[in-house]
């Protein structure tokens, strides 16, 4: 990443952060023409009584908050706030894996392209709830980030 798509992260994480809530007041909210909005959290005793991560999704707002953030974060390893993030595109698939350095949770999400269907959603081989994903989000927003790490 060099220094001007670094200050450009910077700046995209500072509005998102801006306007969070707004995504999760309304997750359905679309502003395109075409597929209607499959929201990507929906209760399910199974794994929580959280709401929790769906694989039948499609351009939910509050997964898209993540997904920006990898517009510019791209094949490469680096530190957020707790989190160490590292990122992966290959053969049009994106593939995130974060460690929360605090508790040693380990997070992993995977994507077709900038397409808005995520496929994987996990934190420690569960799908993650919406409780937690709010938690990460905030925390990659916010956090302090440092360019690389390796």
């Amino acid at each position: 990443m060099n220094k001007t798509e670094f200050e450009e992260l910077k700046e995209e994480r500072i509005e998102l952060a801006k306007n969070i809530d707004l995504f999760f007041e309304d997750p359905k909210l679309k502003d395109w023409n075409g597929a209607d909005v499959k929201e990507a959290f929906r209760l399910d005793a199974t794994y929580s009584k959280e709401p929790t991560f769906i694989e039948d999704n499609w351009n939910d707002r509050r997964i898209n908050l993540f997904r920006a953030l990898f517009h510019i974060i791209h094949n490469e390893l680096v530190k957020i706030g707790r989190f160490e993030v590292i990122h992966k595109w290959h053969e049009d698939m994106n593939y995130v894996t974060l460690r929360d350095t605090e508790n040693d949770n380990l997070y992993y999400v995977e994507w077709y392209k900038s397409r808005g269907c995520t496929s994987e959603f996990l934190i420690n081989s569960k799908p993650i709830t919406l409780v937690e994903y709010k938690e990460l989000i905030t925390e990659l927003l916010t956090g302090e980030f440092v360019e690389s790490i390796y």
